[in-house]
């Protein structure tokens, strides 16, 4: 294995469905379409993501929504709760990096490797750090937002000054913190939050939080808008 290959897998989910993805055709045509086309997509035009980000974040939503096919959450049997548990334990992310690697590794110079790891992430801004306020709430595990829910939820628009950073995100985990409480067995939860983005009245606006393993396997929440992945 070529020292710059992704070879450290975050769940023991990542890493079989990785190693059947990976072998399929299918996908490595997927990843060179999705490369080909990653330099003119708007994130990367307008300098929010690079070339190497964009095409991960595009074939990890493509690889998760062709496997959330499999199961149905509203589905109750133990055959579907154990598979949805399962995928949702699979770093698609991880997997995307793997297969572009594999179509380009003479190329990127490991620059996929870049995304691997939710830390990383973090320090890029791809994800926001919101443990401490979490922890206020009631939140015990470590927990981010994604810049698209941080931008939509609690960034304070410009023309309304009065608004507050803290109680717009303060406001968002505690209705993510009321749906643990009625539901504490759940790792995935969709709940609506209140939201004033003009001078309109507010109104509800939908988010998803999922429990899944940080960079070292301990739980994790990451909140995100519901057509991110």
């Amino acid at each position: 294995m070529n020292k710059n290959e992704p070879n450290k897998y975050q769940t023991v989910e990542t890493f079989l469905a990785t190693c059947w993805i990976c072998c399929e055709e299918y996908w490595k045509e997927q990843a060179r379409d999705i490369l080909t086309k990653a330099p003119s997509s708007p994130e990367v035009i307008d300098g929010i993501w690079t070339i190497e980000e964009g095409a991960v974040f595009d074939l990890a939503k493509r690889l998760q929504k062709a496997f959330a096919v499999c199961t149905s959450e509203n589905e109750v049997s133990l055959h579907s709760r154990l598979l949805h548990h399962a995928l949702s334990q699979v770093n698609w992310a991880q997997i995307a990096a793997s297969l572009l690697w594999e179509i380009d590794s003479d190329g990127i110079d490991g620059s996929f490797l870049d995304l691997d790891t939710r830390t990383q992430a973090i320090e890029r801004g791809i994800l926001i750090d919101v443990s401490e306020i979490a922890s206020e709430v009631g939140i015990t595990v470590p927990t981010v937002l994604t810049a698209g829910a941080w931008q939509k939820f609690v960034k304070v628009p410009d023309d309304m000054p009065k608004h507050c950073e803290r109680d717009r995100l303060w406001n968002l985990l505690n209705m993510l913190y009321a749906n643990i409480r009625r539901n504490p067995q759940d790792d995935y939860f969709r709940f609506d939050v209140l939201v004033t983005n003009d001078h309109n009245p507010p109104r509800p606006l939908s988010l998803k939080a999922i429990l899944g393993p940080d960079d070292s396997g301990n739980p994790a929440f990451t909140i995100l808008l519901p057509q991110e992945d």
